[in-house]
């Protein structure tokens, strides 16, 4: 037991996969992937990860973390790989659900229905593996009703070895384009030379009267 307290307070903080390569506790952005058709469909690895953060994950402890990624996360969905029930939310009025392999690499689905899809979403992916997860966050990503890659673990718990999943959980929020289709907004020039096209037809007819 003591063992085990000495290693896991020698966990080294959490970075991200961008402050430098190789992450030292072995996390990197091909660790999970993200696409509309699933890992068949050319799926595309995260844009960036963090970790190794001990504890649960929860929304407080998402949005608690400080992250460069900024805050208002949700939780979309989480898949146990236990008995303990799965959790399907209703965010953003989609009906989210979420399903996972089993072991130390596997496969993962996200669907969700109502709301207004397609959309354009950022996701956090959480692998929860011993007492630890690690974060893949994916930035402005198309989400019709169905999405999911490929995920692997890469870090190793306190007794120094890969642990197997223990839950599979999705954050979401809207993308940054605020998930509904760009509004058409006539340039200025555009707009300019229309109104003196307008004035010179009716300038024309007033001559014309003349």
């Amino acid at each position: 037991m003591l063992a085990l307290l000495a290693a896991g307070s020698a966990m080294a903080a959490p970075l991200y996969c961008s402050d430098g390569t190789p992450h030292p506790q072995g996390l990197a952005v091909s660790d999970m992937t993200y696409g509309v058709n699933g890992p068949a469909g050319g799926a595309s690895n995260a844009n960036d990860c963090y970790g190794v953060v001990s504890g649960n994950d929860s929304a407080a402890a998402i949005n608690g973390l400080g992250l460069k990624w900024q805050s208002g996360w949700g939780l979309a969905a989480k898949d146990n790989t236990d008995n303990s029930p799965d959790t399907s939310n209703n965010l953003l009025g989609i009906q989210f659900a979420l399903t996972s392999t089993t072991g130390k690499s596997g496969n993962w689905t996200l669907t969700g229905t109502g709301g207004s899809l397609p959309t354009t979403l950022d996701l956090i992916g959480v692998l929860k593996g011993s007492d630890a997860y690690a974060l893949y966050f994916f930035d402005d990503v198309l989400f019709d009703g169905s999405g999911g890659g490929a995920w692997s673990m890469s870090f190793v718990n306190g007794g120094g070895r890969i642990p197997d999943l223990s839950h599979f959980s999705v954050y979401a929020r809207l993308g940054d384009d605020g998930g509904g289709p760009p509004q058409e907004i006539p340039e200025p020039a555009s707009a300019l030379l229309a109104g003196l096209a307008l004035a010179g037809v009716a300038a024309l007819r007033r001559g014309r009267r003349g």
